[in-house]
């Protein structure tokens, strides 16, 4: 009998796993490529995809978190979608004609 995917290694009340329970569960040399360089930051989806790639391609599916544990993972705020830097707002400075304006309009003569 075949058992479902991630079975036997799930724990808490609800039956999944926390984000930090899977990783650490991952391979040390693959969770240090996915996230070289950002380790202070949150994990972002796109390095959880990275690691997820690389098991599937290796066979380990049963290493691989459930449908429910990573949606859990990412409404609960445990790893981030996007990352988006803060953004510096400009104010209206008004352009002088002639100036570089992007939308400006040259008056040709014939």
């Amino acid at each position: 009998m075949t058992m479902p995917k991630g079975y036997g290694s799930k724990t808490g009340a609800s039956g999944e796993r926390s984000f930090s329970d899977w990783w650490g569960s991952v391979p040390s040399d693959l969770t240090q490529r996915a996230r070289m360089g950002d380790e202070q930051n949150k994990p972002l989806l796109n390095q959880v995809n990275y690691v997820l790639l690389h098991l599937h391609l290796a066979g380990k599916h049963d290493s691989k978190p459930t449908y429910e544990e990573l949606k859990g993972w990412i409404h609960s705020g445990q790893i981030d979608v996007l990352r988006m830097g803060q953004k510096t707002i400009t104010p209206n400075v008004p352009v002088k004609r002639g100036e570089g304006s992007f939308f400006q309009t040259k008056s040709v003569r014939s």
